[in-house]
């Protein structure tokens, strides 16, 4: 289904092909059938599909799930496929998204919503660390700020620890 606004019409897409709008440019979303988006889930999880589509891919799940038309925990299963993710675009998406997330402080939700935050950022803060170092590339750079904030809002100990003591 495609949404453009108020607006939406649908487009059927067989199941063989795996994304239906690779480098996508325009204001509206997909709203892809279950088989497509395993395959989608996949391609991402192998790192084959390109960086444009899936920032374009998160961005649509959360706008979806905020629309009605995906439940949460659907997009909270998607979020898994970017365990490894190591872009920064990608992880700006992901951790606005992740951000307007809001439960009850209290609650089992935000116990799980604070896993997976650190099951996707843990991999990627053991690489690169707390703050930069001259040897960073650009990307590192720009992530150290997602990361730290994602793993300090969830209260990770080393991240508390080495900002208490920089500041």
């Amino acid at each position: 289904m495609v949404f453009t606004g108020s607006y939406h019409a649908e487009k059927r897409i067989h199941n063989d092909e795996p994304f239906s709008r690779p480098n996508a440019v325009g204001f509206y979303r997909v709203l892809y059938e279950p088989g497509i988006m395993n395959t989608i889930m996949e391609a991402i999880s192998s790192g084959t599909l390109p960086e444009r589509d899936r920032i374009t891919m998160l961005d649509d799940q959360f706008a979806l799930a905020r629309a009605g038309f995906l439940k949460l925990d659907e997009v909270l299963q998607f979020c898994h496929t970017f365990v490894k993710e190591t872009r920064h675009r990608v992880w700006s998406v992901l951790s606005d998204g992740l951000a307007q997330v809001v439960f009850p402080e209290a609650s089992k939700e935000i116990c799980g919503l604070n896993k997976l935050c650190n099951e996707l950022a843990l991999l990627v803060y053991e690489k690169i660390g707390f703050g930069p170092t001259f040897t960073d590339l650009n990307n590192n750079r720009l992530l150290h700020s997602i990361i730290t904030s994602i793993q300090g809002r969830i209260g990770h100990a080393d991240v508390i620890c080495r900002a208490q003591t920089a500041f």
